[in-house]
Parts: C-alpha cells; sequence; structure tokens
C-alpha cells in the first residue's frame, strides 16, 4: 500500500495510506447502489401518494427536482457534510484529504465535484482509474486540480513504543481514535515530550504549543478536539497509539 507522509507544523509527522484503485472503485460502486436504492424508494413513495396522477404539476415538478438534485450532489453532499466522506467510502475506510492532511475546503469539494465530468461520466470512470492507478498520489483529475487525496483509515500495524507508557488492562480500554495508527513513532515520542514539559515546566508558551498541535492532530485525524480538555486529547493519542501499535 502506497504511503504519504506530511510533516505539521509543530514538527509531528503523519503517515496517510493512500486509497488504491480497486478500493475507491468499489466506494464508487457501492454508492452507486446506495443511490439507486434511495431514488427507487423515492419513486414508491411518490406513486403511492399519487403524484405522477392527475393534476399535480408543480409537485411533480418539485418531486423532480428533488431526485435530480439527489442523483447529482450526491457525493459532493456527502462529502461536504461527512468530511470526505460518501457511504462507499465509509464502509471501506476512505476519506478525502488535503496533501497537507488537512479537511478539503468546500472550494476543493466543488472542483472535485465538477471534474467528475470528465473523470468518470465522460469517459465512463476509464481516466480515473488510469490516473489513480499510474499517478504518484493515486489521484484522479479533480484530485489533482483540487490538491487532495483519497487515504485508506484502516488499522496499520507497527511495533515497538512499550517505554512511553506502561499500559494495564488494555482489553478494557475503548478505542476512540483508531486513525492515530497513521502517526508515526516519533512524531508520539515529540507529542509526549510535549506533554511532559507542559506538566512540569507550566508556562505560557508550552499550553499555547500544546493547544495548536491538539487542533492540528484533531484535523490530520478527523476528529473534533474538545476545547477544553486539549493536553488530555494528546494524553489519549499517545494512549491509544501504544496500544493499537504494542
Amino acid at each position: 500500500m502506497n504511503k504519504i507522509e506530511i510533516q505539521t507544523p509543530q514538527n509531528v509527522t503523519i503517515e496517510l495510506n493512500l486509497a488504491d484503485g480497486s478500493s475507491r472503485a468499489l466506494a464508487f460502486f457501492i454508492d452507486q447502489i446506495f443511490l439507486t436504492i434511495v431514488l427507487v424508494l423515492s419513486l414508491m413513495t411518490a406513486a403511492a401518494f399519487d403524484v405522477f396522477e392527475g393534476e399535480k404539476e408543480v409537485l411533480r415538478y418539485v418531486f423532480i427536482t428533488i431526485l435530480l438534485s439527489i442523483y447529482f450532489f450526491y457525493s459532493l453532499l456527502f462529502e461536504i457534510f461527512l468530511n470526505g466522506r460518501t457511504p462507499g467510502k465509509i464502509m471501506l475506510g476512505l476519506r478525502v484529504r488535503k496533501l497537507t492532511g488537512n479537511a478539503p475546503e468546500l472550494l476543493d469539494y466543488l472542483i472535485r465535484w465538477i471534474f467528475r465530468i470528465p473523470d468518470l461520466a465522460a469517459s465512463a470512470g476509464l481516466l480515473a482509474f488510469f490516473l489513480v492507478t499510474t499517478s504518484k498520489r493515486k489521484q484522479r483529475l479533480g484530485d489533482l486540480l483540487a490538491n487532495t487525496i483519497v487515504i485508506n483509515e484502516g488499522k496499520t500495524h507497527r511495533t515497538g513504543l512499550q517505554e512511553i507508557l506502561k499500559i494495564k488492562d488494555t482489553e478494557s480500554t475503548e478505542i476512540n481514535f483508531p486513525q492515530v495508527a497513521f502517526l508515526t513513532e516519533d512524531s508520539i515520542l515529540t507529542l509526549k515530550d510535549l506533554v511532559l514539559r507542559n506538566k512540569y515546566y507550566t508556562s505560557s508558551k508550552y499550553t499555547s504549543l500544546i493547544n495548536e498541535t491538539a487542533d492540528t492532530i484533531g484535523q490530520l485525524l478527523g476528529v473534533e478536539v474538545p476545547k477544553h480538555s486539549k493536553e488530555n486529547f494528546l494524553r489519549q493519542v499517545v494512549r491509544e497509539y501504544v496500544i493499537l501499535t504494542r
């Protein structure tokens, strides 16, 4: 599986797995099945309420507009509101990310969506599959123009870091952020060192660095960081990394 390393402003390195062409194609296929089911159920509902019968022109136009909107804006809306994911991507553990590791902005999603036309519709998906399977960062045309990548958030396996924390009863520990397995050992050591320094050398400088680092790690992992417990969030990231990789 191809990987990409991203360096944060706080010198924390995160390693991401790039989604390959087959997993992206399967996610697209799952989305088409899901979309078809939604459209069929919508049509059955309309038929049950006789939307296409009698003098209900306005209602018919509204219903058709809604159906067309669902069909054309399906991927765009899901990726915007589900932070870079669609139902198909969720099932396969895929997510859209910027090359910086941060979540894409609205314009990025729009560019990716617009260029689905040459990537998927106009070429029957052949252009997208060719680019994803041959490009260095597994990007289709829309990704190249939006500076985005699609990552695989499935768990990875690493060894080590026994010396960071001594954790007892790990079986009873709930894992909230499985994505932490993507962080490198050096980055976890950096996070631990930062937390310890903040504990022993309390100062506004370390507090500010804790807050900035927690926000950055939260963006990279695609999770929401609690506003009033950012240091605890970093501690949890370190702890869960050890559990997942020991």
